[in-house]
């Protein structure tokens, strides 16, 4: 009796088990895990735009664009789904399924939302059919791109795009130097695209590379040019790190004709493939974009392995040969190749080498080994005399960029930061010069309730990717980056860009700087300049021609003494949590090696008397902290010269009318007008005597 009474009991708990796992399998099926260990999908990187063509007035337009591109490519016009995208995160196989099953189901169902996708194109294209483009007819471009400039609307070349195309477009090789924002990216793409429309007969030729220093640059690029070709066959695929390798094997397995790449993951994919090795020695384009950063350590290996294959005269140049790269016998004619060559900093030097012709003839050694001399030599420009056309202006940067400085101690420039971000908010980058600092910075401006972000080498790919498109959405966001973010990141509308730490080198000033004041509109660069950076300042200074330094930014006193207390309550709570945090680090560990060896511990052998007594002490005193801060942080800043208990007394008289304008006033500091950093430091410099 009681052995079947407990067979029932144990049928019934199986039979409960079945049911709960059930439906968990349902509850997964209907809302997938994440899988964070599986690669970054690139749909995510669509979302962005080119730096060097942005414009705010498109932004609206180029979502509908994208909208109605994706919609025809579920239609199955382009089956083959050469945009790259791998959002769906399964396995390689499923993914080739799922293509060809979403293309029979989802015909129809489409239909409907692609007329309306159409009906506000058409719309929109009306709404465009006043842009005049005279400006491009001297280039005698194709109408598919000419279309496309229209509604992008480009409506007139960019000066680095009007002084090259003449050239790029009659075959001859081009270097060029340019600011950044000037617009590089059709300066290079559209002569590789005419070529295709006009003179390529077979659809899986491989025509053009292209080689970038970044991942986001090279998605940036390959986005830019899918928009001038949205209406055209043409296949451009990206080839970078952090992305599935099967996906983009499988890709190159369909005959792009121009690949966007890195050189380290293009060179990892080639490296072991005769065939994919024969087709890029036959392209008829190659691209360096931000040349001078390829020469960086991490790049140039990888890029100097890939000009070694693409060499034209590898048996007279065997000192390039090295590094194990197998000599394979050419059967075919080796076709004319198109060098492009372009970079928003060139030395001065290499300027005038290039201006004199005189790179050519100057012969390499040990000390020119990874420079641009050596590049210029390596790339075996087909063209005797390669166009060089350098429109950067004499002080490197924008002409609409307010640069200036803030004189301060190392321990304050936390302080004038917060000041900064706080009195003119808007979307602001700060750069700093190592990872430590970053993950120092962000808990701290964090706990002021500020949107801040960072953004580094060592962060995974999507998480990468998931920060830039947050602050790109908020307008009020800050991003404390490394100098990863220098170049090709896609970040509309920056409106600051604050050197926490000063750049190691002029160039990478410029080009950190070059984050904002884009499309002709208005940016600000400041430098917090320590005692400690100030030779550094002055070799910054020399190398950009700032004779008489940089403008003193205006600082409002007042308002900064009010600031300390909070700067110093945040730090403060940083620095007990980080110390929480070791301690339960520690007892982790010895919970870890106790079990490895097999010891059992009591909870007084892991935590002592005294430390039990600290964690408490410094959780409770973190919890103060926070409660004072808290309290600070819900009203608004005071300046010096308001009086808190009558509003007519003080020296800011008209505080009352103030604070009824709410609008035109900034909500976290009391009495204090709305003004753009622009716009302050514009009228300083009016008021000092000449």
């Amino acid at each position: 009796m009681i052995l079947m009474l407990s067979m029932m009991i144990i049928k019934i708990h199986k039979e409960k088990r079945l049911n709960l796992s059930n439906r968990l399998s349902n509850a997964k099926s209907d809302s997938p895990c994440a899988k964070p260990e599986e690669p970054l999908p690139e749909e995510e990187s669509s979302k962005y735009y080119d730096l060097d063509t942005f414009d705010e007035s498109i932004l609206i337009r180029n979502k509908n664009i994208r909208e109605y591109k994706q919609s025809e490519e579920n239609v199955g016009s382009q089956d083959d789904n050469f945009d790259n995208n791998i959002d769906q995160y399964k396995d390689d196989d499923e993914n080739d399924e799922d293509e060809i099953d979403n293309d029979s189901k989802m015909e129809e169902s489409v239909s409907t939302n692609i007329n309306s996708i159409q009906d506000e194109k058409g719309t929109d294209q009306n709404a465009m059919e006043g842009i005049d483009l005279s400006a491009w007819n001297q280039f005698n471009l194709s109408p598919i791109i000419m279309n496309e400039l229209k509604s992008l609307g480009f409506n007139k070349p960019t000066p680095i795009q009007a002084k090259t195309l003449h050239f790029s477009l009659s075959g001859r090789d081009v270097i060029g130097a340019a600011e950044t924002g000037s617009g590089k990216t059709l300066a290079f793409g559209i002569p590789i695209l005419e070529y295709i429309f006009k003179k390529v007969k077979d659809s899986n030729q491989l025509v053009g590379l292209i080689l970038t220093p970044t991942r986001e640059l090279a998605m940036q690029i390959r986005d830019h040019l899918q928009h001038i070709s949205k209406n055209s066959l043409i296949k451009i695929i990206t080839i970078v790190g952090g992305m599935s390798t099967q996906k983009q094997q499988r890709l190159l397995s369909k005959h792009p004709n121009i690949i966007v790449a890195t050189p380290g993951r293009l060179w990892e994919l080639f490296s072991e493939n005769d065939a994919y090795l024969s087709n890029l020695r036959r392209i008829k384009f190659l691209v360096l974009d931000e040349a001078d950063r390829m020469l960086e350590i991490g790049h140039f290996e990888e890029l100097n392995h890939i000009l070694t294959v693409l060499s034209r005269t590898r048996n007279n140049t065997n000192e390039w040969a090295e590094n194990d790269i197998k000599e394979k016998e050419c059967t075919y004619e080796l076709t004319p190749r198109q060098t492009f060559v372009y970079s928003a900093t060139l030395n001065n030097k290499l300027k005038e080498d290039l201006k004199r012709k005189k790179y050519k003839s100057k012969k390499i050694n040990k000390e020119s080994t990874g420079t641009m001399t050596e590049l210029m030599h390596r790339l075996e420009f087909n063209d005797s005399n390669p166009i060089f056309l350098d429109i950067t202006p004499e002080d490197a940067v924008a002409e609409t960029l307010q640069e200036s400085k803030i004189d301060c101690l190392t321990k304050e420039k936390d302080i004038y930061t917060y000041y900064f971000i706080t009195r003119y908010p808007g979307r602001t980058l700060i750069f700093v010069n190592s990872i430590d600092c970053i993950r120092r910075l962000i808990p701290v401006i964090k706990l002021l309730n500020i949107d801040v972000f960072g953004l580094h080498a060592q962060m995974q790919q999507r998480q990468r990717l998931k920060n830039l498109d947050r602050f790109k959405q908020n307008p009020k966001a800050v991003m404390i980056a490394s100098d990863v973010a220098a170049r090709g990141l896609d970040i509309p509308l920056v409106e600051h860009v604050i050197h926490y730490q000063l750049p190691r080198s002029s160039d990478i000033y410029v080009h950190r700087s070059g984050r904002t004041a884009r499309s002709r509109k208005e940016g600000v660069s400041l430098m917090l300049c320590s005692p400690e950076e100030l030779s550094l300042y002055q070799k910054l200074c020399l190398k950009l021609n700032k004779v008489d330094g940089l403008a003193d930014f205006p600082v409002d006193r007042g308002i900064l003494n009010s600031m300390k207390q909070r700067i110093n309550l945040a730090r403060q709570i940083d620095q007990d949590e980080h110390k929480m945090q070791k301690m339960n680090h520690d007892n982790d560990w010895l919970k870890k090696t106790a079990q490895e060896f097999e010891i059992d511990l009591d909870d007084e052998e892991i935590v002592n008397d005294s430390n039990r007594g600290n964690q408490k002490q410094i959780k409770e005193k973190i919890r103060s902290m926070k409660l004072e801060l808290k309290s600070l942080l819900s009203q608004p800043l005071i300046p010096r010269g308001v009086s808190t208990k009558y509003l007519t007394s003080g020296i800011v008289r008209d505080l009352a009318d103030r604070l009824l304008d709410e609008s035109s006033h900034n909500s976290a500091i009391l009495g204090v007008k709305n003004t753009k950093a622009t716009d302050d430091l514009r009228s300083k410099k009016k008021t000092i005597p000449l």
